[in-house]
């Protein structure tokens, strides 16, 4: 017998791809790791009956959040932005280059910004980076970024992002 899940959603009306369906769905360690019958034989610590008048439905993920940390917290840092994401159902955020100082242009800016956000991140976080100047392998660093993005122009953003060298392109 495996051990028991951390929370188990018992759900008369779960979203999935198979359309509107009801639903065991089963979390270890923040993860969901089952989805089963109704009906299904589940141990939880913790088990959610959900009514028939709530449904239950996957995160939404917001592909394109400015977060201003580092440099300009003062305007939205991890913290308030996860925050918020979560409150509106928001599950993962992709944090584009731009805002931040220093904006994630290179290896070294997208390794203070994982630092800096390692602590602070109510929900899942990719982080996005820029090539401007910098060859792609430059900008990979070793653990990679979740996402790589490649602007040929760079416009708006902060003063440090710098001009692109046309002839570099």
């Amino acid at each position: 017998m495996s051990d028991p899940l951390d929370l188990l959603f018992r759900a008369p009306r779960v979203i999935t791809a198979a359309g509107e369906v009801a639903r065991c769905v089963g979390v270890r360690d923040g993860r969901i790791v089952v989805i089963e019958p109704f009906g299904a034989q589940l141990d939880a610590e913790v088990v959610v009956e959900l009514g028939d008048d709530e449904v239950l439905i996957p995160g939404l993920v917001d592909t394109h959040v400015h977060v201003n940390e580092p440099g300009r917290t003062e305007w939205e840092g991890f913290a308030s932005a996860t925050r918020a994401a979560a409150a509106g159902g928001v599950t993962t955020i992709v944090d584009m280059p731009l805002n931040s100082i220093p904006p994630t242009v290179d290896a070294l800016a997208l390794d203070v910004k994982r630092r800096v956000a390692a602590d602070q991140a109510y929900v899942d976080l990719t982080v996005a980076t820029c090539r401007v100047q910098q060859e792609a392998h430059q900008l990979l660093g070793p653990e990679g970024p979740g996402l790589l993005l490649t602007f040929p122009l760079a416009v708006g953003g902060v003063a440090a992002m710098g001009a692109v060298d046309w002839a570099a392109l």
